[in-house]
Protein backbone atom coordinates (compact mmCIF):
# COMPACT_ATOMS: atom_id res chain seq x y z
CA UNK A 1 0.00 0.00 0.00
CA UNK A 2 0.75 3.34 -0.58
CA UNK A 3 1.14 4.16 3.64
CA UNK A 4 2.43 2.60 6.63
CA UNK A 5 2.49 -1.08 8.26
CA UNK A 6 2.76 -0.91 11.67
CA UNK A 7 2.27 -3.61 14.53
CA UNK A 8 2.33 -3.33 17.98
CA UNK A 9 1.92 -5.86 21.23
CA UNK A 10 2.27 -4.68 24.75
CA UNK A 11 1.25 -6.12 28.10
CA UNK A 12 1.55 -5.45 31.89
CA UNK A 13 1.64 -6.89 34.84
CA UNK A 14 0.86 -4.70 38.24
CA UNK A 15 1.07 -5.28 41.79
CA UNK A 16 0.67 -2.85 44.49
CA UNK A 17 0.16 -2.53 48.32
CA UNK A 18 -0.51 0.26 50.71
CA UNK A 19 -1.26 0.53 54.21
CA UNK A 20 -1.99 3.06 57.22
CA UNK A 21 -1.16 2.80 60.48
CA UNK A 22 -2.59 5.09 63.23
CA UNK A 23 0.34 5.23 66.51
CA UNK A 24 -1.81 7.95 67.92
CA UNK A 25 -4.68 10.06 67.70
CA UNK A 26 -2.98 13.22 65.69
CA UNK A 27 -0.53 10.96 64.03
CA UNK A 28 -0.90 8.97 60.39
CA UNK A 29 1.96 7.00 59.11
CA UNK A 30 1.31 5.80 55.03
CA UNK A 31 3.47 3.71 53.57
CA UNK A 32 2.98 1.94 50.14
CA UNK A 33 4.88 0.11 47.27
CA UNK A 34 4.38 -0.74 43.51
CA UNK A 35 6.35 -3.04 41.15
CA UNK A 36 5.30 -3.30 37.45
CA UNK A 37 6.62 -5.20 34.85
CA UNK A 38 5.70 -4.82 30.58
CA UNK A 39 6.64 -6.59 27.57
CA UNK A 40 6.66 -4.07 24.60
CA UNK A 41 7.29 -5.11 20.88
CA UNK A 42 6.54 -2.52 18.07
CA UNK A 43 7.58 -3.20 14.10
CA UNK A 44 7.12 0.32 11.79
CA UNK A 45 8.12 0.33 8.01
CA UNK A 46 7.28 3.41 6.50
CA UNK A 47 7.05 4.48 2.98
CA UNK A 48 6.49 0.11 2.65
CA UNK A 49 5.36 0.87 -0.95
CA UNK A 50 9.46 1.81 -1.54
CA UNK A 51 12.06 -0.32 -1.62
CA UNK A 52 15.24 0.07 0.40
CA UNK A 53 17.06 -0.18 -2.21
CA UNK A 54 15.50 2.91 -4.25
CA UNK A 55 15.75 4.71 -0.76
CA UNK A 56 12.86 3.59 1.09
CA UNK A 57 13.26 3.79 4.86
CA UNK A 58 14.45 0.62 6.87
CA UNK A 59 11.93 -1.23 8.90
CA UNK A 60 12.73 -0.52 12.53
CA UNK A 61 11.19 -3.76 15.30
CA UNK A 62 11.91 -3.78 18.76
CA UNK A 63 11.00 -5.76 21.85
CA UNK A 64 12.23 -5.51 25.37
CA UNK A 65 10.61 -6.07 28.94
CA UNK A 66 10.80 -2.43 31.20
CA UNK A 67 10.60 -2.84 34.72
CA UNK A 68 9.20 -0.15 37.60
CA UNK A 69 9.79 0.33 40.96
CA UNK A 70 8.41 2.45 43.65
CA UNK A 71 8.16 2.98 47.32
CA UNK A 72 6.64 5.37 49.50
CA UNK A 73 6.55 6.68 53.45
CA UNK A 74 4.20 9.85 54.25
CA UNK A 75 4.07 10.89 58.27
CA UNK A 76 1.06 13.32 58.69
CA UNK A 77 1.24 14.80 62.16
CA UNK A 78 -2.03 17.11 63.39
CA UNK A 79 -1.65 20.08 66.16
CA UNK A 80 -4.50 22.11 67.16
CA UNK A 81 -4.56 24.53 64.18
CA UNK A 82 -1.56 22.89 62.24
CA UNK A 83 -1.74 19.77 60.26
CA UNK A 84 1.73 18.76 58.60
CA UNK A 85 2.26 16.12 55.87
CA UNK A 86 6.29 15.33 54.90
CA UNK A 87 6.84 12.15 53.23
CA UNK A 88 9.15 10.56 50.47
CA UNK A 89 8.84 8.21 47.71
CA UNK A 90 11.25 6.67 45.37
CA UNK A 91 11.02 5.36 42.01
CA UNK A 92 13.05 3.07 40.31
CA UNK A 93 12.90 1.95 36.52
CA UNK A 94 14.89 0.03 34.75
CA UNK A 95 14.21 -0.24 30.40
CA UNK A 96 16.11 -3.31 29.50
CA UNK A 97 16.10 -2.21 26.09
CA UNK A 98 20.10 -1.80 24.29
CA UNK A 99 20.75 -0.12 21.03
CA UNK A 100 23.82 0.82 19.41
CA UNK A 101 24.50 3.59 21.33
CA UNK A 102 24.17 2.01 24.79
CA UNK A 103 22.73 -0.56 27.21
CA UNK A 104 19.89 0.38 29.75
CA UNK A 105 20.43 0.43 33.35
CA UNK A 106 18.52 0.78 36.47
CA UNK A 107 17.98 4.48 37.51
CA UNK A 108 16.94 5.62 40.70
CA UNK A 109 15.50 8.87 42.05
CA UNK A 110 14.20 10.44 45.18
CA UNK A 111 10.71 12.62 45.32
CA UNK A 112 10.57 14.50 48.87
CA UNK A 113 7.32 16.08 49.57
CA UNK A 114 5.87 18.87 52.44
CA UNK A 115 2.92 20.25 52.84
CA UNK A 116 1.66 22.07 55.68
CA UNK A 117 -2.13 23.20 56.38
CA UNK A 118 -3.96 25.87 58.87
CA UNK A 119 -7.15 27.83 59.71
CA UNK A 120 -6.73 31.33 58.45
CA UNK A 121 -10.65 32.70 60.18
CA UNK A 122 -13.15 30.39 58.49
CA UNK A 123 -10.59 29.53 55.70
CA UNK A 124 -8.12 26.26 55.82
CA UNK A 125 -5.21 27.63 53.91
CA UNK A 126 -2.67 24.99 52.47
CA UNK A 127 0.66 25.29 51.15
CA UNK A 128 2.43 22.62 49.39
CA UNK A 129 6.44 21.75 48.03
CA UNK A 130 6.86 18.49 46.02
CA UNK A 131 9.65 17.07 43.81
CA UNK A 132 8.04 14.65 40.89
CA UNK A 133 9.32 12.22 38.65
CA UNK A 134 8.04 9.66 36.05
CA UNK A 135 10.33 7.37 33.72
CA UNK A 136 10.50 8.42 29.76
CA UNK A 137 7.93 6.85 27.17
CA UNK A 138 9.56 3.67 26.36
CA UNK A 139 9.04 3.86 23.40
CA UNK A 140 11.89 6.84 23.14
CA UNK A 141 14.62 3.87 24.34
CA UNK A 142 14.40 2.60 20.76
CA UNK A 143 14.88 3.75 17.24
CA UNK A 144 11.80 5.77 16.03
CA UNK A 145 10.38 6.41 12.17
CA UNK A 146 7.41 8.82 11.77
CA UNK A 147 5.92 11.04 9.29
CA UNK A 148 7.54 14.28 10.57
CA UNK A 149 5.98 18.00 8.68
CA UNK A 150 8.16 19.72 10.62
CA UNK A 151 11.26 19.54 8.50
CA UNK A 152 12.94 17.59 11.60
CA UNK A 153 13.76 14.44 9.80
CA UNK A 154 11.55 11.45 10.14
CA UNK A 155 14.14 9.13 12.01
CA UNK A 156 15.10 9.22 15.53
CA UNK A 157 17.56 7.08 17.52
CA UNK A 158 16.52 5.59 20.44
CA UNK A 159 18.63 6.41 23.47
CA UNK A 160 18.29 3.45 26.59
CA UNK A 161 19.92 5.54 28.79
CA UNK A 162 17.29 8.01 28.94
CA UNK A 163 16.46 8.67 32.74
CA UNK A 164 13.50 10.14 34.64
CA UNK A 165 11.74 13.49 33.47
CA UNK A 166 11.05 15.69 36.80
CA UNK A 167 9.33 17.98 37.98
CA UNK A 168 9.06 20.75 41.18
CA UNK A 169 5.89 21.80 42.03
CA UNK A 170 4.81 25.00 44.17
CA UNK A 171 1.10 24.95 45.40
CA UNK A 172 -0.88 27.46 47.28
CA UNK A 173 -4.63 26.39 48.34
CA UNK A 174 -7.65 28.04 49.82
CA UNK A 175 -10.40 26.51 51.12
CA UNK A 176 -13.76 28.02 52.83
CA UNK A 177 -17.24 27.45 53.65
CA UNK A 178 -20.10 29.84 52.19
CA UNK A 179 -22.79 29.00 54.18
CA UNK A 180 -23.88 25.39 55.34
CA UNK A 181 -24.09 24.19 52.25
CA UNK A 182 -21.68 25.27 49.45
CA UNK A 183 -17.59 25.31 49.96
CA UNK A 184 -15.18 27.17 47.66
CA UNK A 185 -11.49 26.17 46.62
CA UNK A 186 -8.89 28.03 44.94
CA UNK A 187 -5.71 26.81 44.22
CA UNK A 188 -2.24 28.20 42.07
CA UNK A 189 -0.03 26.38 41.26
CA UNK A 190 3.90 26.18 39.55
CA UNK A 191 5.66 23.29 37.76
CA UNK A 192 9.48 23.29 36.83
CA UNK A 193 9.78 20.51 34.72
CA UNK A 194 13.45 19.26 33.91
CA UNK A 195 14.80 16.31 31.74
CA UNK A 196 11.79 15.90 29.11
CA UNK A 197 12.69 13.82 26.19
CA UNK A 198 13.84 15.98 23.22
CA UNK A 199 15.22 15.19 19.97
CA UNK A 200 19.27 16.21 20.45
CA UNK A 201 20.95 16.98 17.34
CA UNK A 202 24.12 14.84 16.95
CA UNK A 203 25.18 17.32 13.37
CA UNK A 204 23.16 19.43 11.11
CA UNK A 205 21.54 16.68 9.57
CA UNK A 206 18.03 15.92 11.31
CA UNK A 207 18.03 12.83 11.10
CA UNK A 208 20.94 12.24 13.24
CA UNK A 209 19.02 13.30 16.41
CA UNK A 210 18.69 11.11 19.49
CA UNK A 211 16.20 11.11 21.77
CA UNK A 212 17.59 12.94 25.52
CA UNK A 213 16.70 13.95 28.52
CA UNK A 214 17.49 17.89 27.42
CA UNK A 215 14.18 19.75 27.43
CA UNK A 216 13.15 21.97 30.11
CA UNK A 217 10.00 24.26 31.04
CA UNK A 218 6.75 25.75 33.29
CA UNK A 219 3.77 24.89 33.77
CA UNK A 220 1.65 27.48 35.74
CA UNK A 221 -2.21 27.27 36.25
CA UNK A 222 -5.24 28.57 38.75
CA UNK A 223 -7.98 26.10 39.72
CA UNK A 224 -11.46 27.44 41.13
CA UNK A 225 -13.91 24.89 42.01
CA UNK A 226 -17.38 25.57 44.28
CA UNK A 227 -19.17 22.52 45.10
CA UNK A 228 -22.43 22.71 46.40
CA UNK A 229 -23.15 19.00 48.57
CA UNK A 230 -25.94 16.61 47.86
CA UNK A 231 -28.92 17.59 50.09
CA UNK A 232 -32.17 17.41 49.55
CA UNK A 233 -31.40 14.80 46.31
CA UNK A 234 -29.51 17.57 44.55
CA UNK A 235 -25.68 18.25 44.33
CA UNK A 236 -23.50 19.86 42.19
CA UNK A 237 -19.73 21.10 41.12
CA UNK A 238 -18.55 23.59 38.97
CA UNK A 239 -14.44 23.97 38.35
CA UNK A 240 -12.67 26.01 36.02
CA UNK A 241 -9.26 25.70 35.31
CA UNK A 242 -6.86 28.26 33.69
CA UNK A 243 -2.76 26.95 32.55
CA UNK A 244 0.14 28.06 30.57
CA UNK A 245 2.45 25.24 30.08
CA UNK A 246 6.02 25.87 27.86
CA UNK A 247 8.86 24.28 26.78
CA UNK A 248 11.96 24.35 24.76
CA UNK A 249 10.17 21.54 22.80
CA UNK A 250 6.84 21.22 22.05
CA UNK A 251 6.76 17.13 21.95
CA UNK A 252 9.65 14.75 22.35
CA UNK A 253 10.25 14.60 18.59
CA UNK A 254 10.86 18.16 18.37
CA UNK A 255 14.36 19.67 17.83
CA UNK A 256 15.67 20.87 21.05
CA UNK A 257 17.77 24.28 19.71
CA UNK A 258 17.91 23.93 15.62
CA UNK A 259 21.02 24.12 14.58
CA UNK A 260 21.46 26.50 11.78
CA UNK A 261 23.73 26.99 9.08
CA UNK A 262 25.15 30.87 7.75
CA UNK A 263 26.20 31.25 4.19
CA UNK A 264 29.35 31.36 5.43
CA UNK A 265 29.22 27.76 6.44
CA UNK A 266 29.33 28.46 10.36
CA UNK A 267 27.48 26.39 12.79
CA UNK A 268 24.45 28.47 14.76
CA UNK A 269 23.13 27.30 17.97
CA UNK A 270 20.17 29.70 18.25
CA UNK A 271 19.27 30.74 22.10
CA UNK A 272 16.27 28.76 23.70
CA UNK A 273 13.01 29.87 23.33
CA UNK A 274 10.06 27.95 24.66
CA UNK A 275 6.77 26.79 22.69
CA UNK A 276 3.46 25.94 24.11
CA UNK A 277 3.78 21.74 25.02
CA UNK A 278 1.01 19.75 23.57
CA UNK A 279 -1.05 19.57 26.27
CA UNK A 280 -0.63 23.22 26.60
CA UNK A 281 -4.86 23.42 26.95
CA UNK A 282 -5.41 27.13 28.38
CA UNK A 283 -8.98 27.21 29.47
CA UNK A 284 -11.21 24.27 31.02
CA UNK A 285 -14.63 24.33 32.38
CA UNK A 286 -16.30 21.29 34.26
CA UNK A 287 -19.49 21.30 35.51
CA UNK A 288 -21.23 18.11 37.70
CA UNK A 289 -24.47 17.67 38.67
CA UNK A 290 -26.01 15.13 40.61
CA UNK A 291 -29.54 13.78 41.53
CA UNK A 292 -31.15 11.51 43.47
CA UNK A 293 -34.78 10.38 43.62
CA UNK A 294 -36.54 10.48 47.22
CA UNK A 295 -38.28 7.70 48.80
CA UNK A 296 -41.15 9.73 49.02
CA UNK A 297 -41.94 8.93 45.12
CA UNK A 298 -42.14 5.27 45.23
CA UNK A 299 -40.16 2.48 45.44
CA UNK A 300 -39.87 2.09 41.81
CA UNK A 301 -37.81 5.55 41.09
CA UNK A 302 -36.19 5.73 44.64
CA UNK A 303 -32.57 4.99 44.90
CA UNK A 304 -31.90 5.90 41.17
CA UNK A 305 -29.33 8.59 40.80
CA UNK A 306 -28.15 11.14 37.86
CA UNK A 307 -25.22 12.58 36.74
CA UNK A 308 -24.82 14.75 34.18
CA UNK A 309 -21.15 16.15 32.90
CA UNK A 310 -20.82 18.92 31.04
CA UNK A 311 -17.34 19.64 29.84
CA UNK A 312 -15.79 23.06 27.86
CA UNK A 313 -12.27 23.34 27.11
CA UNK A 314 -10.39 25.61 24.47
CA UNK A 315 -8.39 23.80 21.57
CA UNK A 316 -4.90 22.22 21.60
CA UNK A 317 -2.10 23.71 19.95
CA UNK A 318 -0.69 22.11 16.82
CA UNK A 319 2.36 23.29 14.37
CA UNK A 320 1.16 24.73 10.91
CA UNK A 321 3.25 24.00 7.65
CA UNK A 322 3.57 24.91 3.95
CA UNK A 323 1.61 22.54 1.47
CA UNK A 324 4.45 20.36 1.07
CA UNK A 325 5.24 19.92 4.87
CA UNK A 326 8.87 20.95 4.70
CA UNK A 327 8.44 24.48 5.99
CA UNK A 328 7.06 25.91 8.97
CA UNK A 329 4.25 28.58 9.08
CA UNK A 330 5.06 30.64 12.21
CA UNK A 331 6.49 29.32 15.36
CA UNK A 332 5.82 25.48 16.57
CA UNK A 333 2.44 25.04 18.51
CA UNK A 334 1.46 28.78 17.40
CA UNK A 335 -1.77 27.29 16.11
CA UNK A 336 -4.88 26.05 17.82
CA UNK A 337 -7.16 23.41 17.04
CA UNK A 338 -11.10 24.38 17.58
CA UNK A 339 -12.85 24.27 21.86
CA UNK A 340 -14.51 21.25 22.26
CA UNK A 341 -17.67 20.33 23.84
CA UNK A 342 -18.88 17.11 25.21
CA UNK A 343 -21.98 16.44 27.42
CA UNK A 344 -22.06 13.00 29.00
CA UNK A 345 -25.10 11.46 31.47
CA UNK A 346 -25.59 8.47 33.42
CA UNK A 347 -28.77 6.64 35.04
CA UNK A 348 -27.98 4.10 37.93
CA UNK A 349 -30.31 2.50 39.82
CA UNK A 350 -29.35 0.11 42.72
CA UNK A 351 -31.49 -2.04 44.78
CA UNK A 352 -31.34 -5.23 47.28
CA UNK A 353 -31.11 -8.68 46.62
CA UNK A 354 -30.33 -10.70 49.64
CA UNK A 355 -26.71 -9.86 50.68
CA UNK A 356 -25.79 -8.44 47.14
CA UNK A 357 -26.67 -4.91 46.00
CA UNK A 358 -27.55 -5.54 42.35
CA UNK A 359 -27.19 -2.07 40.38
CA UNK A 360 -28.80 -1.36 36.91
CA UNK A 361 -27.58 1.49 35.09
CA UNK A 362 -27.22 3.41 31.49
CA UNK A 363 -24.23 4.95 30.38
CA UNK A 364 -24.47 8.09 27.31
CA UNK A 365 -21.13 9.25 26.49
CA UNK A 366 -21.38 12.79 24.31
CA UNK A 367 -25.10 13.16 24.60
CA UNK A 368 -25.23 15.67 22.05
CA UNK A 369 -23.44 13.69 20.06
CA UNK A 370 -21.18 17.22 19.03
CA UNK A 371 -17.82 16.15 16.56
CA UNK A 372 -15.17 17.39 18.29
CA UNK A 373 -12.01 18.08 16.38
CA UNK A 374 -9.00 16.53 17.35
CA UNK A 375 -6.80 16.89 14.93
CA UNK A 376 -6.51 19.39 11.53
CA UNK A 377 -4.54 19.39 8.60
CA UNK A 378 -1.23 21.12 9.04
CA UNK A 379 -1.11 23.15 5.88
CA UNK A 380 -4.94 23.96 6.27
CA UNK A 381 -5.65 23.94 9.52
CA UNK A 382 -8.80 22.37 8.70
CA UNK A 383 -9.79 18.93 8.77
CA UNK A 384 -11.03 18.26 5.49
CA UNK A 385 -8.84 19.30 2.09
CA UNK A 386 -10.03 22.30 0.09
CA UNK A 387 -10.89 22.28 -3.67
CA UNK A 388 -7.69 22.77 -4.74
CA UNK A 389 -5.98 20.30 -2.93
CA UNK A 390 -8.39 18.00 -4.27
CA UNK A 391 -8.21 18.91 -7.31
CA UNK A 392 -4.19 18.40 -7.53
CA UNK A 393 -4.32 15.04 -6.19
CA UNK A 394 -6.83 14.42 -8.94
CA UNK A 395 -4.57 15.74 -11.59
CA UNK A 396 -1.27 14.21 -10.82
CA UNK A 397 -3.05 10.62 -10.62
CA UNK A 398 -4.87 11.18 -14.05
CA UNK A 399 -1.40 12.25 -15.41
CA UNK A 400 0.09 8.97 -13.94
CA UNK A 401 -2.40 6.28 -15.11
CA UNK A 402 -4.66 8.03 -17.98
CA UNK A 403 -5.23 4.70 -19.41
CA UNK A 404 -9.03 4.13 -20.55
CA UNK A 405 -11.51 1.60 -18.73
CA UNK A 406 -13.04 -0.87 -20.67
CA UNK A 407 -16.98 -1.77 -20.55
CA UNK A 408 -15.40 -5.57 -19.23
CA UNK A 409 -13.10 -4.11 -16.00
CA UNK A 410 -14.35 -4.00 -12.81
CA UNK A 411 -13.14 0.25 -12.20
CA UNK A 412 -15.84 0.63 -15.29
CA UNK A 413 -18.86 2.64 -14.22
CA UNK A 414 -21.65 3.53 -16.21
CA UNK A 415 -22.34 6.69 -15.31
CA UNK A 416 -18.89 8.27 -16.10
CA UNK A 417 -19.58 6.61 -19.54
CA UNK A 418 -20.74 10.41 -20.83
CA UNK A 419 -21.02 8.68 -24.64
CA UNK A 420 -21.89 5.68 -23.69
CA UNK A 421 -19.29 3.94 -25.87
CA UNK A 422 -18.54 1.23 -23.29
CA UNK A 423 -15.21 2.80 -22.92
CA UNK A 424 -14.30 5.42 -19.71
CA UNK A 425 -11.60 7.56 -21.42
CA UNK A 426 -10.50 11.53 -22.21
CA UNK A 427 -10.02 13.80 -19.90
CA UNK A 428 -13.77 14.71 -19.12
CA UNK A 429 -14.79 11.00 -17.95
CA UNK A 430 -11.51 9.63 -16.42
CA UNK A 431 -10.92 13.07 -13.81
CA UNK A 432 -13.82 12.64 -12.28
CA UNK A 433 -13.21 9.44 -10.88
CA UNK A 434 -9.98 10.65 -10.28
CA UNK A 435 -11.84 13.25 -8.10
CA UNK A 436 -13.97 11.65 -6.40
CA UNK A 437 -11.30 9.51 -5.42
CA UNK A 438 -9.09 11.92 -4.22
CA UNK A 439 -12.06 13.08 -1.99
CA UNK A 440 -12.37 9.73 -0.47
CA UNK A 441 -8.74 9.46 -0.06
CA UNK A 442 -8.72 12.99 2.18
CA UNK A 443 -11.82 11.79 4.20
CA UNK A 444 -10.45 13.21 8.01
CA UNK A 445 -12.01 9.19 9.44
CA UNK A 446 -9.57 10.21 12.26
CA UNK A 447 -9.68 13.98 12.66
CA UNK A 448 -13.05 13.90 15.36
CA UNK A 449 -13.20 12.90 19.05
CA UNK A 450 -15.91 9.91 19.80
CA UNK A 451 -19.33 9.87 18.70
CA UNK A 452 -22.66 9.39 21.25
CA UNK A 453 -21.84 5.48 22.79
CA UNK A 454 -25.07 4.32 25.05
CA UNK A 455 -24.34 1.56 26.93
CA UNK A 456 -26.01 -0.37 29.23
CA UNK A 457 -25.11 -2.80 31.68
CA UNK A 458 -25.42 -4.81 35.24
CA UNK A 459 -23.32 -4.31 38.02
CA UNK A 460 -23.40 -6.71 41.62
CA UNK A 461 -21.86 -4.73 44.61
CA UNK A 462 -20.80 -7.34 47.70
Amino acid sequence: PRGELTWNHFREARIRLDALVGPGTDTDLRMGAEYVTQRVEMFTRLEAYRSVADGGLVPLSASFAPVQMAGYLELQQRTTDVTLTAGLRADAFDGRSSAANGVAGMKFTLGPRLSVSTALGPAMVVASWGRFAQPPDFQYLVDAAFDDTVRTGRFRRGNPGLGFETATQYELQVRARLGSRVGIRVGAYVRRLDGLVASVPLGVEPDSAIFGNADFGNVKGLEVSVERELRGGLGWRATYVVQHATATASNARDLFRRLQITPSGDTVVPATVEFPLDFDRRHSIVVVGRARVPRALGSVLARTELTVIGRWSSGLPFTQTNVTGDSLIGLPNSQRLPHQVRVDLLIRRVSAVARWRLGLFADVRNVIGRRNVVAVRRDSGDPYATDGQIAAMAETAYLANSHPIPYESPRYRAWADANGDGLVSGRAELLPLFERAARDIAQPLFYYGSPRLVRFGVEVLF
